[in-house]
């Protein structure tokens, strides 16, 4: 066949069939490179893990001046996706909202079609050191500047990784949760649970156990970065 002719597939369920000569699935899934195994045919290439992860190509440029960061944390970037309908955002702005956190600098994006944004205005405006921003072509320049990142675990991990910025995840999505689960079982990240499940009083438990722990902090930050080289 010639390169016009090959059918690429891009896929992140491994729950289906395709008849493809490529296909390209960037989830984490530990060891079971077999996940596709008699939904493609045999002869099919298959690029599986986060090293395929598809970015932004900012994402590469700003990936050695990330990698300089210290171990402090200083600077936390927010960021649950377009909707964020149970307002985790709102939830995290309030949790470093507590005296031994409020000294903190906040970058929080909130998307385009979240309905809290008047409330987050009026929490951010009484913390105070908190920006808040509108969607961005891509993130790179805000995850750059972060020590530490709290948010979903969407496209948004891979990102995260090719800069090297440990991250407090929560699943927004019920196909988020296995990924999640299976990153934070071999020391990627800190998951905080599904979206259900987060409580403002667990995401202080846990931001109070990096302040105290920077070794732990430059554990997460080599870990994560060697996931996605950018």
């Amino acid at each position: 066949k010639g390169y016009a002719d090959q059918i690429f597939v891009i896929d992140d369920l491994a729950n289906r069939p395709h008849d493809c000569d490529l296909l390209l699935d960037q989830n984490y899934a530990g060891d079971r490179m077999d996940r596709y195994k008699g939904w493609v045919p045999n002869d099919c290439i298959q690029l599986l893990g986060p090293r395929f992860a598809i970015l932004h190509p900012a994402f590469r440029d700003k990936r050695l001046m990330a990698m300089e960061r210290g171990n402090t944390i200083k600077r936390i970037f927010i960021f649950f996706g377009g909707t964020d309908p149970d307002n985790l955002t709102g939830q995290t702005l309030e949790a470093l909202s507590v005296p031994d956190l409020v000294h903190l600098t906040v970058d929080c994006v909130i998307g385009a079609n979240n309905p809290h944004k008047a409330a987050l205005a009026s929490v951010a405006e009484q913390r105070g050191n908190v920006a808040l921003h509108a969607t961005q072509p891509h993130l790179a320049n805000l995850m750059a500047q972060a020590d530490l990142a709290i948010g979903a675990g969407g496209t948004t991990t891979w990102e995260r990784c090719a800069l090297g910025l440990p991250s407090i995840v929560v699943s927004i999505a019920e196909n988020q949760s296995g990924v999640c689960e299976s990153l934070n079982r071999d020391g990627f990240i800190i998951y905080a649970g599904s979206q259900r499940g987060v409580r403002k009083t667990k995401l202080i438990r846990i931001l109070r156990r990096l302040m105290d722990q920077p070794d732990l902090l430059l554990r997460k930050r080599c870990l994560f970065s060697a996931l996605v080289d950018g």
